[in-house]
């Protein structure tokens, strides 16, 4: 077991909903303490606190450089200048491999690199920096990723399937006789 004073202290870069999730893949690995989160489109999320942490705006990060590292839990195109910011102020960031994910002994994994759990990389595979391979992605032997690349193979986490429990969306029913859904 890890001392807590011996942990890795980290930052995630969001205050999301997928950030909250990566908070979920850290405490699940021992070598990291996560210690907050970092916001950079709106400053007013920086007032409160996310999962009892605080949020940091992007611009007072530097002050974390020389004992805390980066992972950035931003899902959309955003995500490369939001690190292309943090690691102008000195952030550095570490790869987050999920103690329920399979990786290739054989695999290079980049900076930054998230793997979730249940995700599986094969042998000889080479994953770019600042990638996020979601929940249950296999990726097969001698596949290449690019940096910054989000790849899920099922339907987002977020939000719900059908418009009511029960019922399936209009456009999966077969039409009655009239032609209504």
């Amino acid at each position: 077991m890890v001392e807590k004073n011996k942990k890795q202290k980290l930052v995630i870069l969001g205050a999301g909903l997928f950030a909250q999730e990566v908070a979920d893949y850290v405490s699940k690995i021992e070598e990291y303490e996560l210690i907050g989160f970092v916001e950079g489109i709106h400053r007013e999320k920086c007032h409160e606190t996310l999962l009892d942490l605080p949020v940091i705006w992007i611009d007072d990060v530097s002050q974390l450089k020389d004992h805390c590292k980066g992972v950035c839990a931003v899902g959309t195109p955003k995500r490369k200048g939001f690190i292309q910011q943090a690691l102008s102020l000195g952030i550095t960031f570490v790869t987050m491999i999920h103690p329920g994910a399979q990786v290739s002994s054989t695999a290079t994994l980049g900076q930054g690199t998230i793997i979730s759990p249940g995700a599986v990389v094969a042998a000889a595979t080479r994953i770019g920096s600042h990638v996020i391979l979601n929940r249950g992605s296999l990726i097969g032997h001698h596949v290449e990723i690019g940096d910054y690349v989000t790849h899920r193979q099922r339907p987002g986490p977020v939000g719900r399937i059908g418009r009511r429990p029960g019922r399936l969306p209009a456009a999966w029913q077969k039409p009655s006789a009239d032609g209504r859904r």
